[in-house]
């Protein structure tokens, strides 16, 4: 059976996106959170978490004001 679990690459402490370590005393370990992409299973640390936030935040806005504009 091959499973897309088995398929995954492994990437450790490593950030699937900036990839630096995230690994206990990098600085990086205390926010770092589970992710995956198609290919690999890993983290995403903090900094990215909070970077991929910010364009989701921003990209929300956007659509909100678009949505406005469009009622008017």
């Amino acid at each position: 059976m091959n499973t897309q679990q088995e398929q995954l690459k492994d990437m450790g402490d490593m950030c699937l996106w900036c990839r630096k370590s995230s690994a206990f005393g990098s600085g990086r370990f205390v926010n770092r959170v589970p992710a995956s992409t198609e290919t690999e299973e890993g983290y995403q640390c903090g900094e990215c978490e909070a970077e991929f936030s910010r364009e989701f935040e921003d990209d929300m806005i956007s659509r909100g004001e678009q949505h406005k504009e469009l009622k008017q």
